[in-house]
């Protein structure tokens, strides 16, 4: 009865950490001064809070790279927060794929600083699962299951947009939600304890940095908490990323590069791909296609694409135009990896699924007899040896 209440919590999550909180307060973001004024370095500092989906970086339909960065354009921040863990060493490594991919670059590309205030808490899957069972112990669990229901069935029926996820609509949604199992707990729960404690990171930046404008780019879900709890703050103005709105085609064509179009091939890399996805990922293909940097690149995604719709043969040849004529450029799409080692494993995989494996294995020993394959394509080389029996 549970189980969907658990998974959707977790999913809603992301990285996680862990403070005190305290109750909503029903203070919302729509209650502040629609009014956006350059900042003065004496006044209290503006602060844009803008929610993203953790993988625009596939290009969905309303909210792509493009969009965030258009955004971005369009409020000037000083400063922007991300959703990085600031507890840990290498807290890059928590970052979302959208955060390492598309804030972080703009951010570097425009000299804009970046702050990290997420918080790690790896203990936070178990505090779930612990709500979960003690509500279902004390009788609440038909409860809970009515408002995971509710909030699927809402949320499913909203646009994911960059300008609706953003608006008061979606916010109110999440809002809703997670007062009712506050309610229902009778205590904080663990998505509060998390948030409460990014907040207090968000507040401590925000005091560093005085009178400037801030963007904090998180995940969508986790927008309606931070401007409710900061709107009451003498040293913060929450600035309504309505304001914003709309983004015009122009724009997000202007902050869309090349390069989108070669990250959104990242479904290929999945070992089953739907046909949905196929669909979307040759037309992204075609907008590769004719960018000579990304030629390499290319073919090998190309003969990925093959290869899932079952086309051994056209996709041998792919990945074998890249192992012949790539060198030892690295692929665009990670920025470490050689391009001719990703189509030594492609091949590898496609060899193996046509049941010749043989020559799939021995494609797979080149990569690791070969010196100048790096550390981490021989691990995964010698992870599907093993699974490709002799």
């Amino acid at each position: 009865m549970y189980r969907t209440y658990s998974i959707a919590f977790l999913v809603l999550a992301g990285v996680v950490g862990c403070s005190d909180s305290q109750p909503p307060t029903g203070q919302t973001v729509e209650n502040v001064s629609q009014e956006v004024s350059a900042p003065s370095s004496d006044g209290p500092t503006q602060i844009v809070i803008i929610g993203t989906e953790h993988f625009i970086t596939d290009m969905p339909h309303g909210y792509t790279p493009g969009h965030l960065r258009a955004l971005l354009a369009k409020i000037k921040p000083d400063v922007v927060l991300t959703e990085e863990a600031m507890n840990v060493r290498g807290g890059a490594s928590t970052a979302p794929y959208e955060c390492a991919n598309v804030t972080l670059p703009w951010a570097a590309d425009n000299n804009v600083k970046t702050i990290p205030v997420g918080w790690y808490f790896p203990s936070y899957q178990a505090r779930v699962r612990q709500m979960v069972q003690q509500l279902a112990a004390n009788g609440q669990g038909e409860q809970l299951e009515l408002i995971e229901r509710r909030f699927q069935q809402e949320s499913a029926a909203m646009s994911t947009s960059c300008e609706s996820i953003n608006g008061s609509a979606y916010n109110q949604l999440l809002r809703d939600y997670h007062t009712k199992l506050h309610q229902l707990a009778g205590t904080d729960t663990p998505w509060e304890t998390w948030n409460a404690k990014v907040v207090d990171n968000i507040r401590n930046a925000c005091a560093e940095h005085r009178g400037k404008k801030v963007a904090i780019v998180f995940g969508a879900a986790h927008s309606y908490y931070f401007a409710d709890q900061l709107a009451n703050a003498t040293d913060i103005k929450v600035i309504p990323t309505d304001n914003y709105f709309p983004l015009t085609l122009e724009q997000v064509a202007k902050h869309t590069l090349p390069l989108d179009y070669l990250k959104a091939m990242r479904p290929l890399n999945l070992p089953s791909v739907s046909g949905v996805q196929l669909a979307n990922a040759i037309k992204v293909l075609d907008a590769v296609k004719g960018v000579p940097s990304l030629a390499g690149d290319y073919n090998l995604f190309y003969g990925k694409y093959l290869m899932h719709r079952g086309d051994i043969p056209g996709a041998m040849a792919a990945f074998d135009t890249v192992i012949s004529t790539s060198g030892d450029a690295i692929s665009k799409f990670d920025g470490k990896n050689r391009l001719a080692d990703g189509a030594r494993i492609s091949a590898a995989q496609a060899l193996s699924k046509a049941g010749d494996t043989g020559n799939a294995r021995q494609r797979l020993f080149g990569i690791l007899n070969d010196q100048a394959s790096n550390a981490d394509v021989k691990q995964y080389a010698q992870q599907l040896l093993a699974s490709i029996p002799q």
